[in-house]
């Protein structure tokens, strides 16, 4: 495995992901369907972290060009906006207490395969709370008038199952057991 490009970012094998749609693309509100998925990545993993930030910066000096002002000056990275945001945002719990996370997306198909590289073809596969690792590429997108970094979606490598924490109340603390009989209640 060779990453010759610096925008490119692979993460860590035990990365949790969430909603993949990696082998059948989705839309969302109508939107033009494509292949995604959500990464988090731990505060506390800075090492990982510190990669992420590389390839950001990468994009934005590749990119400078595409992310010029009218004026012709460049912003600040700081300024520009990115795909990476920061689980405060969704409240800071459950997968994303103490965290970041970006959704990745394609247009075309990304490869998936297993931790031995077995390609993987069933769409039930991989699912929220399993662990994998992503690979993308980080560039800067100029639509409209909006400017900023973006990440495209290369590969999907599943390496665990990990089911996604739990927010809400736990089934036992809702429900108590029932005496039934032929699988209804009395």
């Amino acid at each position: 495995m060779q990453n010759n490009d610096s925008r490119k970012f692979i993460t860590d094998p035990d990365t949790k992901v969430l909603f993949p749609s990696v082998l059948v693309p989705g839309s969302y509100k109508g939107s033009e369907p494509k292949y995604s998925i959500r990464v988090i990545i731990p505060k506390s993993n800075t090492e990982e972290v510190k990669r992420l930030n590389e390839a950001v910066k990468a994009a934005y000096t590749a990119g400078a060009d595409i992310l010029r002002r009218n004026d012709g000056g460049l912003p600040p990275l700081d300024e520009i906006p990115t795909i990476i945001h920061d689980g405060e945002e969704k409240g800071g719990k459950g997968d994303y207490e103490d965290c970041y996370y970006l959704t990745v997306t394609s247009k075309t198909a990304p490869g998936v395969v297993d931790a031995k590289l077995e390609p993987i073809l069933d769409v039930n596969e991989i699912r929220s709370g399993d662990t994998c690792r992503v690979s993308m590429t980080f560039r800067a997108y100029s639509k409209d008038s909006y400017k900023g970094i973006t990440a495209r979606l290369n590969n999907v490598q599943k390496t665990g199952t990990a089911r996604a924490k739990q927010t809400g109340p736990a089934p036992d603390d809702d429900f108590s057991v029932l005496d039934t009989q032929d699988g209804l209640p009395f």
